[in-house]
């Protein structure tokens, strides 16, 4: 009896056997194949995002183009760019009597309050101070004096400043604009604007008086960097509704954080009087990208 029932079973698994071999390379097959559907729309559903996200970038490439344009061409920009190129060609400090004491005041800026931000943002990257001031012309340094170092305003909030004291004619169009300007920027998301000299190249205005305020873009420490690329990129064109628009890449007065530009140029009866250049908005591009 135990023979027989042995026998049973073991004849019961052999005729099994097939059914269950070919159950399993059957369910091995739909396993594969549901894996490969759902990589399929997984890859699908990607490239769909990839698309919508490079759509909106676009879109919104588009209206850093037409605000930088609207903005080039605003009466108020136009005398601003004007005004500002005329007294920042020779612009004198209320303490212009003493330019070694300037500059070392901006050494000491450079190297203590900048440098000690930078140095924690780049750990294996320290700034030359003396260098990047070395080649400022002695308006240039006064005007990095008055609006950077001898600013009342921290790090970071130099904007704030409306209009340095006893500094003449300049110190009273930067109280008529800067509200403006700063306005513009902080309403669009934008972190800086800047006036730049067609013919110097010399940054006469910023909103928010970071190391390049006052640097030439021909010949200053900046010139190679992505804002001097764009202002070159304006500089060169010969149409009033020209946008020039550059990489991401690391720029030192910002701590060498990623940094992109969109410049256009300002034209005052057919003659191009200067260079608008807006730093994009990196917060916004990065909410795109990442859906916030």
């Amino acid at each position: 009896m135990k023979l027989k029932t042995k026998m049973l079973i073991g004849g019961g698994l052999l005729a099994l056997l097939p059914i269950l071999v070919g159950s399993f390379f059957t369910g091995n097959a739909a396993i594969s194949v549901g894996r490969d559907a759902l990589e399929d729309d997984a890859k699908q559903s990607l490239i769909a995002i990839r698309d919508i996200t490079a759509t909106q970038i676009t879109e919104y490439i588009h209206t850093i183009e037409n605000q930088a344009l609207s903005m080039s061409d605003n009466p108020l920009i136009i005398e601003a760019m004007q005004a500002f190129s005329d007294q920042a060609s020779d612009y004198q400090s209320a303490d212009s009597s003493n330019t070694a004491a300037q500059k070392q005041s901006l050494v000491g800026y450079y190297q203590n309050e900048f440098g000690q931000k930078f140095n924690t943002l780049n750990s294996k990257n320290t700034i030359d101070a003396p260098k990047l001031l070395d080649g400022l012309s002695a308006s240039s340094l006064a005007m990095q004096y008055d609006y950077i170092s001898n600013n009342p305003h921290a790090l970071g909030e130099k904007q704030k400043l409306d209009a340095a004291k006893d500094t003449g004619t300049y110190a009273s169009l930067h109280e008529k604009f800067h509200p403006y300007l700063r306005s513009f920027i902080e309403r669009f998301g934008y972190y800086d604007l800047f006036l730049v000299d067609i013919n110097s190249g010399k940054i006469v205005y910023s909103v928010f008086k970071e190391l390049d305020f006052a640097t030439s873009l021909i010949s200053g420490p900046y010139a190679q960097s992505g804002i001097g690329e764009a202002f070159a990129l304006s500089q060169k064109a010969n149409t009033k509704d020209f946008t020039g628009l550059t990489d991401f890449s690391a720029y030192l007065p910002s701590y060498n954080a990623q940094a992109s530009f969109i410049s256009t140029p300002i034209y005052d009866s057919g003659k191009k009087v200067g260079i608008l250049i807006l730093q994009m908005p990196v917060d916004k591009i990065n909410g795109i990208m990442t859906y916030d």
